[in-house]
């Protein structure tokens, strides 16, 4: 695999983007059984998607998507190394794997009003110009 060019936790550019997602589709493929290589390429392809509508929604839905696909990923993966089978999607993977740009929205919107409540609540623990 290449080593990845990064700023941060995101990856610089949408060729090493492309990259990342092709490395991980390759290790993805190696995979016998086309259940898990459509569930595993279903959350790759999410964390690459996520990466394209970050600039229009933002930071904060763009971890939210990546630490589920990542979740996600890991589950998968460690279902086929115990031999078990592969366990449920979680109800939020399936609302981003049928409309990502939609997930996104509202996760940003969500996280937006917790940061508002989270203001109120310290202003109201600690009043200004006392």
């Amino acid at each position: 695999m290449r080593t990845l060019r990064h700023e941060g936790r995101k990856l610089r550019g949408w060729y090493e983007q492309q990259n990342f997602s092709d490395d991980c589709m390759t290790a993805v493929f190696a995979f016998r059984d086309r259940r898990v290589r459509a569930r595993l390429a279903a959350s790759v392809h999410m964390i690459t998607r996520a990466a394209m509508l970050q600039p229009g929604v933002g930071d904060e839905s763009f971890i939210a998507v990546q630490a589920l696909a990542q979740h996600d990923i890991r589950e998968c993966l460690e279902a086929r190394l115990d031999r078990k089978r592969l366990p449920k999607p979680s109800d939020d993977w399936h609302r981003a794997h049928k409309s990502l740009a939609e997930f996104m929205e509202g996760a940003q919107e969500e996280m937006e009003q917790a940061l508002i409540a989270f203001e109120a609540e310290q202003e109201a623990a600690d009043p200004p110009g006392v």
